[in-house]
């Protein structure tokens, strides 16, 4: 490919509408990647999954969570078990925690 195509490549993806959700339901279909949603409550405890192959985590924020057409497109829902006096982790730390824990 020369450099003409490649630009006419670029041109043709930027033109379309990207969403986030519509990469995600086009990398489903390749199964390209697992989907893992974060979620507050779950009976899935993160500590407990056994991840396999190339992992999407999707965070939600703080205060209002993932939108439900990304946790209606997730494979698992999974919940990091905290104390009992806890409501919430804040996000960088509950990124911290799935990141440490995948590498593992």
């Amino acid at each position: 490919m020369d450099a003409k195509e490649l630009y006419e490549k670029i041109d043709e993806y930027m033109d379309k509408e990207v969403t986030l959700e519509g990469w995600i339901r086009n990398h489903r279909k390749q199964k390209e990647f697992g989907f893992i949603a974060t979620v507050v409550n779950s009976n899935k405890n993160f500590s407990d999954y056994k991840p396999k192959g190339k992992l999407v985590v999707m965070f939600g924020s703080e205060a209002d969570g993932l939108c439900n057409e990304l946790l209606n497109l997730a494979d698992e829902k999974l919940t990091i078990k905290m104390a009992n006096n806890v409501e919430s982790l804040n996000l960088a730390l509950c990124a911290g925690i799935v990141l440490y824990k995948l590498q593992e």
